[in-house]
């Protein structure tokens, strides 16, 4: 309960107990209040959920800016380019709206979900999601080297060998990029991008 919430309670009370309000009006200031309380927890979440769709952005507009190689990229056939969440979800189903109006590389995209970092050989992207540390430590070193860009936001993902990380500063979303990692991915990331970001080097390994 926040403390806004709690002094205003007080005030009620002490206008009840002074002023020997009726019972049904303080049940109505009640109400009101915990309804108000509960669209400021709901514009909170909504804030919350705007981040993420700004995130998304991102993640699409990266693509322009970033050169896998050839043997990564199925040039023949219907092999999309593929999106993977790895563990929760915290795009809702944006992410996958945004991609289905786009082409990336000239293919179609399309997002997967996974709980398994086995399951992402298949992607181009892979999204690490969450803070857990053991979590994202284990998927690092099983996609370490693979050609494979991984975009996360816990704690010291891109210094964990983490291609590039999101960081909230101010109210705005800004990221990091650690190239020396994605070279050794054999991603190339333009310098048009590389001069948007914070440039960090591995110092944790994974």
């Amino acid at each position: 309960m926040s403390s806004a919430f709690v002094r205003v309670l007080v005030v009620m009370r002490n206008f009840q107990t002074t002023h020997s309000a009726p019972a049904q009006f303080i049940k109505q200031g009640l109400t009101l209040l915990l309804f108000l309380f509960i669209i400021g927890f709901a514009t909170a979440l909504s804030a919350q959920d705007m981040e993420h769709r700004v995130e998304a952005e991102y993640i699409e507009r990266f693509t322009h800016y970033i050169e896998w190689p050839v043997d990564s990229i199925s040039e023949t056939g219907g092999d999309p380019f593929s999106v993977c969440v790895l563990g929760e979800n915290p795009f809702g189903k944006y992410l996958q709206q945004l991609l289905s109006e786009v082409k990336i590389k000239g293919k179609k995209a399309a997002i997967h979900e996974t709980q398994k970092t086995a399951d992402t050989n298949h992607c181009q992207i892979v999204f690490v999601s969450g803070n857990d540390p053991v979590f994202v430590r284990n998927a690092l070193h099983e996609l370490s080297s693979k050609p494979i860009l991984t975009i996360g936001e816990a704690p010291d993902f891109a210094k964990q060998g983490g291609h590039i990380q999101f960081t909230h500063s101010d109210k705005f979303i800004r990221f990091m990029i650690n190239p020396s990692a994605a070279e050794q991915s054999r991603l190339k990331i333009s310098s048009r991008l590389l001069d948007l970001a914070t440039l960090v080097e591995t110092q944790i390994k994974p």
